[in-house]
């Protein structure tokens, strides 16, 4: 019997499709197929291939730019509905997203849809007994120490609670942190931003690279090797200085 269209249920209407072909897809790989930046490295191969043809604003449309440093740089914590739209708007399998080999897909889709997650999917939370002023008194030893401020994230799991119990028990404190932590991660990627954009324009302008060839590509080449900075910090910042200098 010959199937007709109407038999044919289309793959973003069947909830958790994606989620089950996951599984499948990772019972038959090996654990170390799915290494803890996958989804980070998938995006850089994705930017490189639409940058090296002048096509980023293409990419753009499919995943927010924002959205896409935020994970490239580890600013943004991916959660699996996260990853599941990246997925859906590439056009890619969530393994191969998940694995870093995105850029191995055979296409990339315009799609302008994007799945919800059914309220299947939400986690079941679980009453833990706590004494919660040995918490606070710990959290707010946290907050006064030196160094790097943690995230709300890193918070709870060095005290060993959840982010919702910190957020509804402690908001006033909690509030901080996250302030704290916000204006440092702002503060090192302004610095980061200007050390990007005075390398870029030094290798354009500077003595030192007279020599050198005169193209994006050859500056993110050279001071990717020099410099270090992030992929995609440093490819803005060269992307800027060759359209005011060249």
């Amino acid at each position: 019997m010959a199937l007709k269209r109407t038999d044919i249920e289309h793959s973003w209407a069947a909830s958790g499709a994606d989620v089950l072909k996951l599984f499948s897809d990772i019972a038959q790989a090996e654990v170390s197929s799915m290494p803890e930046n996958g989804l980070a490295d998938s995006l850089n191969d994705i930017f490189d291939h639409y940058w090296r043809s002048d096509k980023e604003l293409e990419l753009y449309r499919l995943v927010d730019r924002d959205l896409i440093l935020r994970l490239i740089e580890g600013r943004q914590n991916i959660s699996l509905k996260i990853a599941r739209r990246i997925a859906y708007r590439l056009g890619v399998s969530l393994s191969a997203l998940l694995s870093g080999d995105a850029i191995q897909s055979s296409s990339i889709l315009t799609a302008d849809w994007f799945c919800e997650f059914p309220p299947s999917f939400s986690p079941i939370e679980r009453k833990h007994q706590r004494n919660h002023e040995k918490v606070l008194s710990a959290l707010q030893r946290l907050l006064s120490s030196e160094g790097c401020p943690p995230s709300k994230k890193e918070a709870a799991r060095k005290l060993g609670v959840s982010v919702g119990y910190l957020e509804y028990r402690f908001p006033a404190v909690i509030s901080r942190v996250v302030q704290n932590h916000r204006e440092f991660v702002e503060s090192q990627r302004r610095a980061r931003k200007l050390e990007a954009q005075r390398a870029a324009l030094e290798y354009f302008v500077a003595p030192e690279y007279r020599e050198t060839v005169k193209s994006r590509k050859q500056a993110y080449r050279v001071l990717r090797q020099e410099t270090g900075l992030p992929k995609f910090m440093l490819k803005d910042a060269i992307n800027d200085v060759y359209a005011s200098v060249l």
